[in-house]
């Protein structure tokens, strides 16, 4: 995966994101999303690429609920090979 690729890197900790963190998260998946848009269709943007932004974008949404204080129950996403 190249740099340019690379789903932003959201750390687990802490468990409640500042509102600068998030917005920050926020604006990195916004240009990564771009670049998948962008490259997807061409298909330029391989499977493992695919899956890491899909775990992003799982935590991402995590990090919102969060931040807003609702309650989220723990749910399995995994793909069985």
């Amino acid at each position: 995966m190249s740099d340019r690729a690379r789903p932003p890197a959201i750390p687990s900790a802490p468990p409640v994101p500042s509102t600068r963190a998030l917005a920050v998260w926020l604006r990195e998946a916004e240009w990564v999303l771009a670049d998948a848009a962008h490259r997807l269709p061409a298909g330029h943007y391989g499977t493992a690429e695919q899956a890491a932004l899909a775990d992003v974008l799982d935590r991402l949404a995590h990090a919102v609920r969060l931040h807003a204080g609702l309650v989220v129950s723990v749910v399995s996403h995994a793909v069985e090979p």
